[in-house]
């Protein structure tokens, strides 16, 4: 890339992180996905890219230093509780996740503690939560930066321990405990199944489905859109950030941040969709262009006859749920003008 032309360094570099990377997320490859975003940092923003570097590079390596140094004590206090460590080692937080970060911090680097993180691995997930017990009998925990991946995984399929204590000096560190599958997750995404299988090892984890479905669904909507409209559509229903609701029998569906009722029905089934006539979140009702959130549980109110409203258009999130309100309208020609009347992206 340095020895493009400025323009196809910036081309290049926004097609990365507006596409590749997220794409890499998505599937889970937690790495790729890092690197991507740290080679296009670089020339897409090259300003906030300098004054990155220079306000964390001393930061980094004394953090480094200073986990480091620790490490053997923390192994150590892990050991003589009978727990089995597989690895320890520290990880350093990518450059461009770490300035999105700081964007929410009024670009302080004081208050981000993973700038460098402890990572733990250990060999199951009785042995996480009981690593996580030994960290905090020794360590106090800074409260609300406890965080359960395990129970409850990232959308990406991500699962880990997270806690941010206070370690010798004072100083907060973020310790991250983690199985050798969910490393191997957390690395490679959907990729580490194929390996494990190719290598002969155990297939001690499975694919997950909601990830072989995206592509598969990914695949799909790219032969049925039209030329013109693939990158937009892709980036707004694919490539968004993405949450987990849930269906009342506890089915998950995974759809794009902001996303509504009517998106979530239409996600199911296009008669559900056609159907709505009012919706319950987490057993309230809610309006039907109300924005779901992470871990909700949506039950639509069917109506007795499909009876779409031209007004969803408006408020709708997934080109999945327009092209089934547009399709109703065609096919029942309610509005054969509809196309012209309403151009709703």
């Amino acid at each position: 890339m340095e020895f493009m032309a400025p323009e196809d360094q910036q081309r290049i570099s926004m097609e990365t992180l507006e596409i590749y990377a997220p794409i890499a997320e998505r599937l889970g490859m937690g790495n790729l996905k890092g690197d991507l975003e740290d080679l296009a940092f670089k020339y897409a923003q090259p300003e906030e890219y300098n004054w990155l570097i220079r306000q964390i590079q001393d930061k980094r390596t004394n953090r480094k230093k200073y986990i480091d140094e620790i490490m053997p004590e923390v192994k150590k206090r892990v050991l003589l509780a009978g727990i089995k460590v597989i690895n320890i080692d520290s990880r350093v937080k990518h450059l461009y996740s770490l300035y999105r970060k700081l964007l929410k911090y009024d670009k302080d680097p004081n208050r981000v503690y993973d700038l460098v993180a402890m990572r733990i691995i250990v060999p199951d997930i009785k042995s996480c939560y009981e690593t996580m017990g030994i960290v905090h009998k020794h360590y106090k925990p800074l409260p609300g930066l406890i965080k359960d991946y395990i129970s409850f995984p990232k959308p990406t399929g991500y699962q880990s321990l997270h806690t941010t204590v206070f370690c010798e000096g004072g100083k907060l560190v973020e310790i991250q405990i983690r199985t050798p599958e969910m490393h191997d997750y957390a690395d490679k995404g959907i990729a580490a199944h194929w390996l494990y299988s190719e290598s002969g090892k155990k297939d001690v984890f499975k694919t997950n489905p909601k990830e072989v479905q995206w592509i598969i669904e990914l695949r799909n909507f790219l032969r049925g859109v039209m030329t013109g409209e693939t990158l937009d559509q892709v980036k707004s229903d694919f490539l968004k950030s993405r949450i987990f609701v849930f269906t009342p029998q506890g089915q998950i569906k995974d759809l794009p941040r902001g996303a509504t009722p009517i998106d979530f029905a239409y996600s199911a089934d296009a008669g559900l969709g056609n159907r709505v006539k009012g919706a319950r979140v987490n057993d309230k009702m809610v309006p039907i262009d109300y924005e779901l959130r992470n871990g909700e549980v949506v039950d639509i109110i069917r109506g007795k006859n499909p009876k779409p409203s031209r007004d969803w258009l408006r408020f709708v999130k997934t080109n999945e749920a327009k092209r089934k309100i547009r399709s109703w309208f065609r096919n029942n020609d309610e509005d054969k003008d509809l196309g012209k009347k309403d151009k709703i992206k």
